[in-house]
Order: structure tokens, then sequence, then C-alpha cells
């Protein structure tokens, strides 16, 4: 099934995914602080939404698809990839 993509239906699914990579980031700062627990349950939060946006953004179409599933990929490497490289010494 494929539906024809509306202005306010591609406006929602970017709202969703800004929204996303802005927790996803401050989730990342936050960490070592005092609210950090808050931001990382508002990430989890976020993640389901913008999986679940990227489901039904297939139904538009698969260019709308690949930008939620991006979106959702950086997410997702902004939660696990620890920039800071440290060497464990065994």
């Amino acid at each position: 099934m494929h539906l024809d993509p509306t202005p306010a239906a591609l406006a929602a699914l970017a709202v969703v995914q800004a929204c996303g990579l802005t927790v996803t980031l401050a989730a990342r700062l936050a960490e070592g602080g005092a609210v950090q627990a808050a931001w990382h349950r508002a990430y989890v939060a976020a993640l389901l939404l913008a999986g679940i946006s990227t489901l039904l953004a297939g139904l538009l179409g698969p260019g709308t698809c690949l930008a939620c599933g991006a979106s959702l990929a950086v997410m997702v490497l902004g939660a696990t990839w620890d920039p800071r490289l440290r060497r464990v010494r065994v």
C-alpha cells in the first residue's frame, strides 16, 4: 500500500526526527550529570517514537522511509559510540 505524502505528514515526520536527534545529543551531553537518568528516559521514548514513525513512513514511499531510517540510525549511533577512545589496560 502506498499513500500520497501530504505536507502535514512530511512536517510531522521532520519534527519527530529533529526532536529525536536533539534528545540524543542532550542525553549524551548529560552523561555524568544530575539529570542523566531523565535524559536517558527521554531518549528511549524518542527512539521508540522515531522507530514507529519510520515504520509509518514506509507507507508514504521509499524516500521518506529512507530519511527516517537514516535519522534513526544516527540516533542509535549517537547513543552507542564513545568518542573518548579510552584504552583498557590489562
